[in-house]
């Protein structure tokens, strides 16, 4: 099998996920605050400012968790690169 094709999907599955998950959970938010929404909506706030205001949430709560993400990913990957596994039949080489 295609090692390179393999990685490909999984990753495409792992980005679909975490964007039904993001979706979820902004979807979630919504409807919980459609109150808070219908009472912004009296007070004059137009349709788009309000859009504009749940993509600033979702934009505000995505930035810091992937930032903490991308830092653990990026610990561990060092962390784990001076590891010399010992797998019989299989020889590792760098990809620089």
């Amino acid at each position: 099998a295609n090692v390179n094709a393999i990685t490909f999907v999984v990753i495409v599955a792992s980005l679909f996920g975490l964007f039904l998950i993001c979706f979820n959970t902004v979807i979630h938010s919504v409807t919980e605050r459609l109150g808070e929404f219908a009472l912004l909506k009296a007070l004059g706030f137009s349709p788009a400012r309000l859009v504009w205001l749940v993509f600033f949430e979702a934009f505000m709560a995505i930035v810091p968790a992937a930032t903490a993400g991308i830092l653990c990913a990026w610990f561990l990957t060092r962390s784990i690169a001076g590891v010399k596994l010992n797998l019989p039949g299989i020889m590792l080489t760098s990809a620089s």
